[in-house]
């Protein structure tokens, strides 16, 4: 099976991409998906531990979920 995971993050903000780099282990441990990882931003310590990781990876400029609405919330207030 290939899979195509999409980071919402290229840093790990929060418990979501923690627990996803979690998956990723066991993927890789026990070889049972093919999957590349598709990424927001070309800096970050997701990029560092993929590389060191081995994992292949994209970087696609897309919405980021965290930083755009931490963004607009401190412009509302």
């Amino acid at each position: 099976m290939k899979v195509l995971v999409v980071a919402h993050e290229s840093e790990f903000v929060g418990g979501a991409n923690r627990a996803l780099f979690s998956i990723l282990e066991y993927w890789t441990k026990h070889q049972l998906v093919e999957y590349e990882v598709l990424l927001p931003s070309a800096e970050g310590a997701c990029i560092d531990t993929l590389n060191k990781m081995g994992i292949r990876y994209h970087v696609v400029n897309y919405y980021r979920v965290f930083s755009e609405l931490i963004f607009w919330m401190d412009c509302a207030t």
